[in-house]
């Protein structure tokens, strides 16, 4: 049984490396895919929504809770796309940007957009630490981790509690600018014609359900599946390798506990030397100048090589590769999360530029 729950991880790890890898699911081929009105439809949505978020995350307070002054700085940021787009609709050099002006302007004023940018914001807030973490060259695998669990409760708080604080929240907003505030008690009305065929349902039912509880389980699936107690625990373990500070994370239980997921590579009588040649490589490196100023696990790696110790303890440098190679399985969550990069990043949102 033990092998099998092994030979499991092994596979979602080789899996999610051949989905990274995969250019048939890139979301480049998914948009080739969809009608020239789906294209035109989602360019739209996405440059006001970008748009919107640049000038939100610019200004730095979506990531750090609510704003206590009179006048949030992101609020007369709304108020000034909307001054430029009502400009661009009435003045813009051809029919087309014009009507493309109107088109954002109505999205941008609708309550569902406001509600969307409202959760939005609330989750990057959530995750933003954990986010940066993943994405940092020398990863802290430890705080990383840390990081995931909290993600995952406040996630959870979110869901269960803040659902009358957002739409709140959102509700002030709508009235502050003079947009419509939907009754939750009302049939939900969608915007495009195309979804009207869609089964019945209440402004509450689409928003708490569809919206709100769907979005917040999305991404805590996400962070469930990507690191599940088997994958922490080895993650954990691997980050004792971590050369920081003479080895300060060095835990030779771990180190002992990572190599029995490894049954094909440590038999139990490779486990007893293993154990032996741990207590000297920790004991050699820490007082070896040349491991004094090295950064991450490769790093470690490769002075081994330099320095030949890696023939020395054989067994400890295969550990090492091995905890190498379970890096790669963190890629995916870096993809996942890299889209925070992109949006804080002053990309065009021309159609051209893009």
């Amino acid at each position: 049984m033990d092998k099998m729950l092994l030979y499991q991880g092994d596979l979602r790890c080789r899996l999610a490396c051949e989905d990274l890898m995969n250019q048939a699911q890139h979301i480049e081929v998914s948009l080739a895919k969809q009608s020239t009105q789906s294209k035109l439809d989602y360019r739209l949505r996405l440059n006001a929504t970008i748009i919107s978020l640049r000038y939100l995350i610019m200004q730095g307070l979506p990531f750090r809770g609510h704003d206590e002054s009179e006048e949030p700085l992101n609020q007369v940021l709304y108020s000034s796309i909307v001054d430029v787009l009502e400009y661009v609709g009435e003045n813009g050099h051809d029919d087309s940007i014009r009507a493309e002006a109107d088109d954002m302007l109505e999205i941008i004023n609708s309550f569902e957009f406001v509600f969307v940018l409202h959760l939005m914001k609330q989750i990057l807030g959530i995750t933003h630490e954990l986010s940066q973490v993943l994405q940092k060259k020398d990863q802290d695998i430890v705080n990383a981790v840390n990081l995931v669990k909290v993600a995952k409760s406040r996630l959870q708080i979110m869901r269960e509690k803040d659902w009358d604080v957002l739409l709140a929240d959102v509700s002030k907003f709508c009235s502050k600018y003079e947009l419509d505030v939907l009754d939750m008690e009302d049939e939900f009305v969608a915007r495009k014609k195309g979804r009207r065929r869609a089964e019945k349902m209440k402004n509450l039912h689409y928003y708490r359900v569809e919206l709100f509880c769907s979005v917040i389980d999305l991404q805590a699936q996400e962070l469930n599946q990507r690191f599940d107690e088997v994958n922490t625990d080895l993650v954990l373990c691997m980050s004792c390798f971590d050369p920081r500070d003479l080895f300060f994370a060095f835990d030779l239980e771990k180190l002992f506990r990572l190599a029995r997921y490894y049954p094909s590579k440590f038999s139990e009588a490779a486990l007893s030397e293993l154990k032996s040649q741990l207590e000297n490589f920790i004991f050699d490196v820490r007082i070896d100048e040349k491991f004094s100023q090295i950064s991450g696990i490769s790093g470690l790696a490769q002075k081994m090589v330099s320095t030949r110790k890696h023939e020395v303890f054989l067994m400890v440098y295969s550990l090492v590769k091995l905890s190498l190679i379970l890096l790669v399985a963190t890629a995916s969550v870096e993809r996942a999360f890299s889209v925070m990069k992109i949006i804080k990043t002053s990309l065009p949102v021309s159609e051209d530029e893009e």
